[in-house]
């Protein structure tokens, strides 16, 4: 169910949009495609990366991005396990 720019609670969350937002790193997210600031479902222009939520959205009850550390170390430790992978060869 789509209602004015805002992925509803019901309608599941792609992976690759969940995978791909930075939406993911904030730490109001949950992964259903729902969080502190929008808890009726965060709009697609957010979760697809077209507006900036360190800025106020409509909605969005006084509330944006914020990062969270937790998250952000896990993803470095996955990186730093996986490196030479990404690394080009000298």
């Amino acid at each position: 169910m789509y209602n004015g720019g805002t992925i509803m609670k019901n309608l599941k969350l792609s992976d690759s949009l969940k995978k791909y937002s930075s939406c993911r790193y904030c730490k109001h997210f949950n992964n259903d495609g729902t969080c502190k600031a929008f808890p009726k479902g965060i709009p697609l222009d957010i979760l697809n990366g077209t507006f900036n939520h360190h800025k106020k959205h409509k909605g969005d009850n006084g509330i944006q991005f914020e990062i969270d550390e937790e998250k952000t170390k896990e993803e470095d430790a996955l990186y730093d396990k996986y490196k030479k992978y990404f690394e080009e060869e000298a």
